[in-house]
């Protein structure tokens, strides 16, 4: 089982590497990755002065990602978010800048979009490559490294020391077999990959401020009716909006004005509303101001305004201006103003609205009715529905930039948690299964493991004295297949197993027991053996260490 456990960790160590390689070897080595670090605050409050953020490169980039480009115009990296598209060319914004960058740089000139995010982790690198910093870095790796070397000049004037045979033992678990080798490689695979997908998810934010430009939208709609008597003029009676009001058919006449505000994300607003009107004469020179709804307050995304018009009274208005002056009037213009002031929240992010439209009138001595012709010709803006957007940010789900699919933050997240809990669940229960397992004799293991390369022999040559022992199997048959020898297999009183590789002269000998009680006859004899096996090791050490020529330590 622990030869299962090192060739496990083993290919999670490879394979964390090579996916350490893969996503963050930087460009200059051949990698994907790109490295900056931010010294200025117009990213602000997303991305800070000193952040290191990673880059990866893209295929294709669309408006909100942010992106860092090579500038032509101050020879830096320039970290921000697109905004437009110019036909080839990108429109790019910092975040706390009030207007976009004058440069308009092309695809080829990004070096990649945002991935992963350190805060703060810039200013440890810039202070890394100061001339201070790297000195002593130098010196600590030559440091390392002659410790290194007179380890290494050390441990070559030395042989090492023989092993006598292991104690006799009850048994050993059974070797784990391929198909739960397999399995067991598997989960730590994906355990490395939730690793590394867990790094990448909780080094980014989850969301990300977006500058859309029509994310709101405000509608205004005025209206008038009145009620007069049917005839040939108002068949049912009523006056609706769009009908010229003839005074001597109607003397009154209702205003209104309706509000809303939407958007396809959430919005809520509070704000005050009111509505007046103004007549003018004389070419603007005279005028007269009314209030038809005074100002309330509001709750919500709509409001309703209201009031009333006293046709009779204008129409006295025009007379005594007309009598005061002397001077002949064809016609007033009533102007109807509305007036919402709002704020609230859309998106999540602040908006406020000053949202003051105009509805006009003509009034003659008979008749009231929308204007059509301006000064320059016919009006087309002076309709009853007004309708304008509004620009605003709002926050949007980040996505790692994954090859095969592109997740959102928070879904990696959970994804990472969720193959960690399984990788390490399935680990626990393979186990569990091992140590459910029934024991085997060591020998009955070896040969079921390396039969294929032992050789049985009756008995041992006389020339093979001092042998070396080795401290386990898998180190015998390293060396078996280093030398290109069979393993000799020689079993002692059917309990002690001899397994021998014989090199120009040296045998190499690892000792295994069969299962036998503690105390018991064939316990004390294997001990024999042991304790003989052991001497002669310990005499073949200490002779060497003498014509060496050094002292026994």
């Amino acid at each position: 089982m622990a030869r299962a456990f090192k060739l496990t960790f083993g290919f999670i160590g490879v394979l964390a590497l090579s996916l350490a390689w893969y996503f963050f070897a930087p460009t200059q080595l051949g990698g994907q990755a790109s490295y900056v670090s931010t010294r200025g605050v117009s990213m602000e409050p997303l991305i800070h002065k000193g952040d290191l953020v990673i880059l990866r490169k893209r295929s294709h980039y669309e408006i909100g990602d942010i992106v860092a480009y090579r500038s032509s115009d101050i020879h830096q990296v320039v970290l921000h978010r697109i905004v437009g598209r110019d036909g080839e060319r990108y429109i790019m914004r910092g975040d706390n800048t009030t207007g976009p960058d004058l440069e308009h740089p092309v695809f080829s000139d990004f070096v990649g979009e945002r991935w992963i995010q350190l805060n703060g982790a810039g200013t440890w690198l810039n202070r890394a490559r100061e001339p201070k910093s790297a000195a002593l870095l130098t010196g600590l790796a030559v440091l390392l490294a002659g410790g290194s070397v007179g380890a290494t000049h050390s441990r070559r004037r030395r042989r090492p020391k023989t092993t006598t045979p292991p104690l006799p033992r009850r048994g050993r678990p059974a070797s784990v077999s391929p198909p739960l080798t397999a399995a067991l490689v598997a989960c730590g695979l994906l355990g490395a990959f939730a690793v590394l997908l867990c790094l990448a998810a909780f080094s980014r934010n989850t969301s990300h401020q977006m500058q859309v430009p029509n994310l709101w939208q405000e509608k205004g709609l005025f209206s008038y009716r009145a009620s007069a008597k049917p005839g040939v003029v108002y068949p049912s009676g009523q006056v609706e909006t769009g009908q010229p009001v003839f005074l001597k058919l109607v003397h009154r006449l209702q205003i209104g004005f309706d509000y809303s505000a939407s958007s396809r994300e959430s919005l809520s607003m509070t704000g005050k509303a009111s509505l007046a009107a103004t007549i003018t004469g004389d070419g603007g020179q005279w005028a007269r101001h009314f209030t038809l709804a005074s100002k309330q307050s509001f709750s919500g995304s709509s409001v309703h305004l209201a009031g009333t018009l006293d046709l009779a009274y204008l129409h006295s208005l025009m007379t005594q201006l007309q009598t005061a002056t002397g001077v002949p009037i064809d016609s007033f213009e009533l102007t109807i103003s509305p007036s919402v002031k709002g704020s609230g929240l859309v998106a999540g992010s602040p908006l406020t609205t000053d949202f003051v439209p105009t509805y006009k009138l003509l009034m003659d001595a008979n008749q009231l009715a929308p204007e059509t012709m301006g000064a320059s010709g016919a009006l087309t803006d002076n309709t009853p529905l007004r309708t304008q957007t509004q620009a605003g940010t709002k926050n949007e789900p980040s996505h790692l930039a994954l090859r095969l699919f592109r997740p959102t933050v928070s879904q990696a997240r959970v994804l990472a948690l969720v193959l960690l809990a399984i990788s390490a669940g399935l680990v626990a229960l393979f186990l569990a299964s091992l140590k459910l397992r029934p024991d085997l004799d060591e020998p009955a293991e070896i040969e079921r493991r390396f039969g294929d390369l032992l050789v049985p022999i009756g008995s041992a040559q006389a020339g093979w004295t001092d042998p070396v022992e080795v401290e386990s199997i898998e180190a015998l048959v390293h060396l078996a297949e280093r030398y290109d020898r069979a393993i000799l297999h020689l079993i002692d009183g059917g309990l002690v197993h001899h397994y021998l590789v014989e090199e120009e002269g040296t045998i190499y000998r690892y000792v295994a027991f069969e299962n036998v009680l503690v105390g018991s006859a064939a316990y004390e004899a294997a001990a024999r053996a042991q304790a003989a096996a052991a001497s002669q090791a310990q005499r073949s050490a200490a002779g060497y260490e003498q014509n060496a020529g050094w002292p026994e330590r």
